[in-house]
């Protein structure tokens, strides 16, 4: 019965939640893609784009490795957030006792937070580690639970954390593809950023101030290198998760178990090749009608309030592998042009989100009135015949009073 009050306030609400999914495919041609990639001894590695996580190599990239002290990424990173940032730790017995690599902390010392996560990610010290984690959450135990449901929300796969530090553990496992994720999102804080793009600091003198570098050879000598981190113990081989920013493209390379002696070749030559054989391209612009919802029989197009840029191959124009839309309107639109009325995400092949941006009405419109229920439509005629025969016999009876 359209038209009737309980269709009206249906249509009404539609869209209040209303899924739409639209598949759009960007491969680009094979023959016009990029070369190779370069050979890497790594045994899995990959490498996005920092920004979106757009993934463009990946070789063994869910294979679990051990991943040595590129663990401390997120130490370092829950160190930054933390409540903690501003405050001092004192170092305990434990935490200092720690074995391998160590910034030679000593017990009972009082030290800035920021100083020693500063140490750390400049030469990995696992004492540092330690003591980053008791300073965190009160035991290493909470600190390893925090790291893990930080990595599931992320949505960083085949990742388990078990100790702060790296050290070897038969539970304490990653892969290229989960350190990947892990990087990016760090490497969205500012703070973050900015440790693991230092070369030297110190801390306080004991009796002498001890002065560190960074192990990062590439920010020494790769062009744009800008992070992150890399590790190594026998069992891990040389693990190594690099970043570097040019033309405004950030990439970000992970390398897993690879040998000493490719190590720093593999990263650079794949950070190359990523910065010589893509460039940005606008996926979605700002303001293209991408879907069409209705309201009361009008046709109300959708687009994203701002621009999605994404890498495509050389040869290309567009986004490099597959890309999917996903739109989700979570409002009903009231007519007004550029109200916002869901969300749209982008995701690669196998349903990773890329990128998200706001759902926006692309013009505006006017409801049509309201329309006058079809059930009452026979009953007009016979309405007004009962009015006449009504009037009729009213002046009858006026007239036999009369």
């Amino acid at each position: 019965m359209r038209g009737a009050p309980g269709a009206v306030l249906v249509v009404l609400l539609v869209p209040l939640l209303l899924i739409v999914w639209l598949g759009w495919t960007a491969s680009p041609v094979r023959a016009a893609g990029p070369p190779p990639p370069p050979a890497l001894s790594a045994e899995a590695a990959v490498l996005i784009d920092g920004t979106t996580g757009q993934i463009l190599y990946e070789k063994n990239p869910l294979k679990s490795l051990y991943p040595a002290s590129i663990t401390k990424i997120m130490t370092a990173y829950l160190a930054v957030v933390s409540p903690a940032w501003h405050r001092s730790l004192t170092v305990s017995e434990e935490a200092a006792l720690q074995p391998g690599s160590s910034n030679y902390l000593l017990p009972g010392q009082h030290l800035s937070v920021a100083a020693v996560t500063q140490a750390m990610m400049l030469t990995s010290g696992n004492d540092s580690a330690w003591a980053l984690s008791q300073a965190v959450s009160g035991s290493e135990r909470a600190f390893v639970q925090l790291m893990n449901r930080t990595a599931a929300a992320w949505g960083a796969p085949g990742i388990h954390f078990d100790n702060p530090t790296g050290l070897p553990d038969s539970r304490h496992v990653v892969t290229a593809l989960g350190m990947a994720v892990i990087a990016q999102h760090a490497m969205e804080n500012p703070v973050f950023r900015r440790l693991v793009d230092t070369r030297q600091a110190s801390l306080p003198p004991d009796p002498a101030p001890r002065i560190y570098y960074s192990q990062n050879q590439l920010l020494y000598s790769f062009p744009g290198a800008n992070g992150v981190k890399l590790g190594y113990t026998v069992d891990a081989g040389e693990t190594l998760v690099a970043s570097a920013s040019r033309h405004g493209t950030f990439l970000i390379a992970v390398l897993l178990h690879d040998n000493p002696y490719a190590l720093w070749g593999d990263g650079a030559s794949l950070l190359n090749w990523g910065f010589s054989h893509f460039h940005p391209v606008t996926a979605i612009a700002r303001g293209r009608i991408l879907t069409v919802v209705r309201r009361h029989g009008a046709r109300i197009p959708l687009a994203a309030q701002k621009s999605v840029t994404l890498l495509a191959a050389d040869g290309t124009a567009r986004a490099y592998g597959t890309v999917k839309l996903h739109f989700r309107v979570t409002a009903p639109p009231s007519g007004h042009r550029g109200e916002v009325v869901g969300m749209l995400t982008l995701s690669d092949g196998q349903e990773r989100p890329l990128a998200q941006r706001t759902l926006i009405a692309a013009r505006a419109w006017v409801d049509p009135p309201p329309a006058i229920p079809v059930i009452w439509t026979p009953l007009w005629p016979i309405l007004a015949g009962l009015t006449v025969v009504g009037y009729l016999w009213g002046m009858k009876e006026k007239r036999h009073a009369a």
